[in-house]
Formats: C-alpha cells, sequence, structure tokens
C-alpha cells in the first residue's frame, strides 16, 4: 500500500502543530529545525506532566501511584543517569512507542489524530507495566505529545519525524529527572 506525498501533506497540514513545524524551518534545516521544535515540545510535555502528577498527589493517595520511574534507576550516577534516561533510552522508546505504531496506522490510512492516540497508548501502557498508573498516565500524555512532533514532521521525512520526537522525549526526561525531581523530591 503506497502513500502519496500530497496525501501525507494534506494530512500534516490539518495538524494544528504543523504552524509550529513551519515557524521552527523544519523543511529548510532538516536537524537545527526538528531539533527546536523537539526542544519546544518537551518543554511541553514537562509542563503537562508536572500538572498531572500535581494533580495526582491532590486527588490521589501515594500508595496507589505505583512505583516511580526513577525507583528504578535512583543507582545510577548522574552521568550513568543522564546517559541512559536522556540519550540512550529515549532512541528505543521513540521508535517502540511512537515511529512503529504511527507508520503501521499511516499504512492502515489512520488520519493524524488517530496515530497519535495509538502511539500514546502504545507509550503508556508499556510506561504503566514499568512504572504504574500514574506513571502510565503521564507516559500517555507526554507520548501524545511526541507523537504529536513524530506526525507533524513526518512529512518532511522519517528523520526528521524521529529527530523531532526523540528530542521532546529527551527534554522531557531531562526536565523531569534533573529539575523537577530536584524541585519536588516527594515526585521522584
Amino acid at each position: 500500500m503506497q502513500i502519496s506525498l500530497e496525501s501525507v501533506e494534506q494530512d500534516a497540514a490539518s495538524n494544528p502543530l504543523s504552524l509550529v513545524a513551519r515557524r521552527c524551518n523544519v523543511e529548510t534545516k532538516p536537524v537545527l529545525g526538528p531539533c527546536l521544535m523537539g526542544i519546544l515540545l518537551g518543554l511541553l510535555g514537562t509542563l503537562v506532566a508536572v500538572l498531572f502528577i500535581g494533580t495526582m498527589q491532590m486527588t490521589l493517595p501515594r500508595e496507589q501511584w505505583g512505583n516511580s520511574a526513577a525507583a528504578g534507576v535512583s543507582g545510577l550516577s548522574q552521568s550513568a543517569l543522564f546517559f541512559f534516561a536522556v540519550i540512550l533510552i529515549p532512541i528505543f522508546e521513540t521508535f517502540v512507542g511512537q515511529v512503529i505504531p504511527i507508520e503501521i496506522a499511516r499504512r492502515l490510512r489512520a488520519n493524524w489524530a488517530v496515530s497519535i492516540l495509538i502511539s500514546a497508548i502504545v507509550f503508556g501502557c508499556g510506561h504503566y507495566l514499568n512504572g504504574g498508573l500514574v506513571h502510565g498516565i503521564s507516559a500517555f500524555l507526554g507520548g501524545a505529545v511526541f507523537a504529536s512532533g513524530y506526525v507533524t514532521v513526518r512529512w518532511v521525512g522519517f528523520w526528521s519525524g524521529f529527530l523531532t520526537a526523540y528530542t521532546a522525549h529527551a527534554v522531557q526526561n531531562a526536565m523531569l529527572l534533573f529539575v523537577i525531581a530536584r524541585l519536588v523530591p516527594s515526585w521522584a
């Protein structure tokens, strides 16, 4: 099943983030543009995660949160944590949580919103199994942000879409592990 470039451009044009992608010059700057958009989306994802976790802290008893994802990496040095959680793991998770589900959905002719939803569900379920309820839902929300970046920039090229989603994921992990966890240690 072949997907035409015209249908990809039309689908991307209907995505609300298309204007942001164009302002980040993703077409003319194939590395810098997706990285810039990824940074913006990573900051947005961090804000969404902080708002969600803050809401859960006020409404859900801590024992129902499930395991903390940070607890599994607590024995690592800061440099090892940075390497694994910000550099290496987001590469794998971007392929598994964004690229594969979205590319399959695209081959099945799903629109961008359905592709993002499928990707976010896969991403959230994987994190739920690793970190419990709050981590799973937070990852679902973050996964939707990462998938939005991938879908928005995918029409420029596969690697541009990947770089956008990966950068957003890396920035969000860095912000949550190295900034937010220090500001609010009870969330770690």
